[in-house]
C-alpha cells in the first residue's frame, strides 16, 4: 500500500487519482481508517485539513496522522503538497520524517507539475512562468504565499537541512540525479528539492530512487503521476468506470477566488443551460439576519432549480474575501449545497475548492471518496462512501487547476456525455 498524506481534499485526490488509473484500488479519506476498513485499498490518501492553520497546529495534525499510518506499515509514503507552495510545507515535512523516523530518512521534494504550467527552476517555484508569490497565489485570502524559492522556504519552515538538485543535474537522468542525492545526503542533507520544468525531468527525478526504500516522496499530483508507475505496486489494467445514467439535474459548488475557476464557470454556463446562484460573501460570514436570509435566499433558489431539473452552479460574487471569513464561508456553501443534495435526485457534484469540498463532504456525512478517473489532468472524478443515504458521484478541482473547459468537462463526464 502507498499511504498519501495532503493538505486539503482536491490535494488528496489530484494526487490519489493517479494511482486510480493504474488500476489500485484508491480512497481518499478525513480519519485513518481502522485497519480492517482498508484490507482492500492498494493507495489511501488522507486530508489532514491543515493548510489555512498555524504551523505547530498542522505538524501536530500531521504527526498524528502519520503515526497511526506508520502503523499500517505502508510500503510507501508520499507526502501531498500543494503546486503552488501554500501551506505549511517544512512543518508538515518535519511531522511525517519524526513519525517514520526509522523507515525515512530522506525526503525527495519536487512540487513542480509541468503540464499544469507548476515549473522549478534554480529552486524558484513558477506558474506559467512567473514566481508564484508575484501571481495571484500570493494574494490568497487564506494562505498568501510569500516565498518563491524552495530551499529558503523550507530553511525558514523545517529543522531539516535542505540543498538543490540543479535542473542541469536532473536532465542528465536518473543516474546523475542519484549521484547527487548520495553526495547531498553524506553532508547532512535531508530535504532534497529537484528543479523540473517538463515531465521528462519530474518522471526521472521520481526515477532515481523509486526502487530505493527509505524516501519520503513529497510533491504534487505531477510526480505522484509518475510513481504511480515507478513504485513497487500492483499493475493492473486500468478499466474507466461507467457512470449510472439516471435522470437528475448536477449541482457545482465554487468557493474559490480563482480567476481561473471564474473562467471556467462563465465558460461551462455559455455552453451549458446551467442556472447560476451568486451568493455574497460578506454577507454570508455575518452572524445577523442578514447572513440567515442571504442563506435562506440561496437554499431556496437552488432547491427550485434543481426541482425544475436543472443544473445549478452555487458560487460566490466576485469580491475581496477577507482572511477570518473564509472558513465561515466554506460553512455556508457546505450547508447549502447538503441541504440540496439531501432534498433532490442528483446525478451528481462538482466541487472545487478544497475547503468548500471539505465543507459540503462534512455536512453530507460522508467519510471519504473513492477515486475513479480523471476528467483532465488533476481534475478527479470518484464516488462518495461513509453515508449509504449519500450515494453520489462526485467531481472535486482544486481552485486554480484545470483548463478553460475543467467544469464543462466535469459536467459532460457525470452526464455520461464523454
Amino acid at each position: 500500500m502507498i499511504a498519501l498524506i495532503a493538505d486539503d481534499l482536491t490535494g488528496a485526490s489530484d494526487a490519489g487519482v493517479q494511482f486510480a488509473r493504474r488500476g489500485l484500488a484508491t480512497h481518499v479519506v478525513f480519519d485513518v481508517p481502522e485497519g480492517a476498513c482498508t484490507a482492500d485499498v492498494e493507495a489511501l490518501a488522507v486530508d489532514t485539513e491543515t493548510r489555512a492553520v498555524s504551523p505547530a497546529e498542522a505538524y501536530r495534525r500531521v504527526r498524528d496522522v502519520a503515526d497511526r499510518l506508520c502503523a499500517m506499515q505502508p510500503d510507501h509514503v508520499y507526502k501531498k503538497v500543494d503546486s503552488t507552495l501554500r501551506g505549511n510545507l517544512g512543518a508538515e515535512i518535519d511531522a511525517v520524517l519524526d513519525a517514520f523516523d526509522l523507515q525515512l530518512q530522506l525526503a525527495i521534494v519536487a512540487p513542480a507539475y509541468p503540464i499544469m504550467e507548476r515549473t522549478t527552476r534554480d529552486g524558484t517555484h513558477r506558474l506559467h512562468g512567473t514566481p508564484v508569490h508575484e501571481t495571484e497565489i500570493g494574494r490568497d485570502p487564506k494562505t498568501p504565499v510569500r516565498e518563491s524559492n524552495l530551499v529558503r522556504l523550507l530553511e525558514s519552515g523545517s529543522r531539516r537541512t535542505p540543498a538543490l538538485v540543479s535542473l542541469q543535474t536532473v536532465e542528465r537522468g536518473p543516474q546523475a540525479i542519484r549521484d547527487e542525492v548520495d553526495a547531498l545526503a553524506r553532508r547532512g542533507v535531508s530535504l532534497v528539492v529537484c528543479d523540473a520544468e517538463t515531465d521528462r525531468a519530474l518522471r526521472a527525478v521520481g526515477k532515481s530512487l523509486a526502487g530505493r526504500r527509505g524516501v519520503l516522496w513529497v510533491g504534487s499530483a505531477g510526480l505522484a503521476e509518475h510513481l504511480a508507475e515507478l513504485l513497487e505496486l500492483p499493475q493492473r489494467t486500468y478499466v474507466a468506470p461507467a457512470i449510472d445514467a439516471s435522470d437528475g439535474p448536477v449541482l457545482l459548488v465554487a468557493g474559490s477566488v480563482s480567476e481561473i475557476t471564474r473562467q471556467q464557470v462563465a465558460t461551462l454556463t455559455a455552453q451549458r443551460d446551467t442556472t447560476v446562484v451568486a451568493l455574497h460573501p460578506s454577507v454570508l460570514i455575518g452572524r445577523d439576519a442578514a447572513c440567515s436570509a442571504e442563506s435562506d435566499r440561496g437554499r431556496d433558489t437552488v432547491r427550485a432549480t434543481l426541482a425544475a431539473g436543472r443544473d445549478c452552479a452555487l458560487v460566490i460574487e466576485p469580491c475581496a474575501v477577507r482572511t477570518e471569513g473564509a472558513h465561515e464561508l466554506a460553512e455556508a456553501l457546505g450547508r447549502v449545497a447538503a441541504d440540496a443534495a439531501r432534498s433532490h435526485r442528483l446525478r451528481g457534484l462538482i466541487l472545487t475548492g478544497g475547503d468548500t469540498a471539505r465543507a459540503v463532504c462534512r455536512h453530507l456525512g460522508v467519510s471519504g471518496i473513492h477515486l475513479l478517473a480523471e476528467v483532465q489532468p488533476g481534475v478527479p472524478l470518484g464516488r462518495l462512501v461513509g453515508n449509504s443515504a449519500v450515494r453520489l458521484h462526485a467531481v472535486t478541482k482544486a481552485g486554480a487547476f484545470g483548463s478553460e473547459r475543467a467544469l464543462l468537462d466535469a459536467l459532460d463526464r457525470l452526464k455520461g456525455d464523454i
